[in-house]
């Protein structure tokens, strides 16, 4: 009982420490994602706008109309909302109030919002029951988890995912 105990402190420590920082830094992640469907300020060079440009192509082919999707780690919604404009019921979690407020903003003003449900939670622990979703998607997320708990982590995911379901997994795609 002891280690669990202390592997989920640790565990505390880094979620902290990462929603924390998003918090932050929550209007300037509105406006870089503004700026990506502008293709404006990084997004001027095609190089950098091809690696996100290539992430929502693929989700746009993968996901279909009427599935349920997770968004873990959902940021300020850009991902989530891409899908909620392509049919998609989209569970948006993040364990960060703040920038699940600025989503809820962003479904509101691209009229998705009855179509995204935001859950305060977190990636290790997943609020749900055993292959509820038939699709998962995780941006920037990874980089964010100490390399030696990658498995614990995507275990959980895998474990809410359906047995034929996907995972898309988008970190560090820059070129530059």
């Amino acid at each position: 009982m002891i280690p669990e105990i202390l592997e989920r402190k640790d565990l505390s420590r880094v979620l902290d420490s990462t929603r924390k920082y998003y918090e932050a830094y929550s209007n300037r992640y509105v406006k870089f994602y503004n700026d990506w469907v502008k293709g404006e300020d990084v997004f001027s060079n095609p190089a950098y706008k091809e690696g996100y440009d290539k992430v929502a192509e693929v989700l746009v082919k993968i996901v279909r109309r009427g599935e349920l999707v997770v968004n873990v780690g959902c940021g300020v919604e850009t991902l989530s909302t891409l899908l909620a404009r392509n049919q998609a019921y989209v569970v948006s979690l993040d364990y960060s109030p703040k920038t699940l407020i600025k989503c809820g903003e962003k479904a509101r003003s691209l009229k998705v919002e009855s179509q995204v449900l935001r859950i305060l939670a977190d990636g290790f622990y997943l609020p749900f029951q055993k292959q509820t979703f038939v699709g998962a998607t995780l941006n920037w997320v990874l980089a964010h988890i100490p390399a030696n708990k990658n498995f614990m982590f995507l275990r959980e995911i895998s474990r809410v995912l359906k047995a034929d379901g996907w995972l898309v997994i988008s970190d560090s795609y820059w070129k530059g």
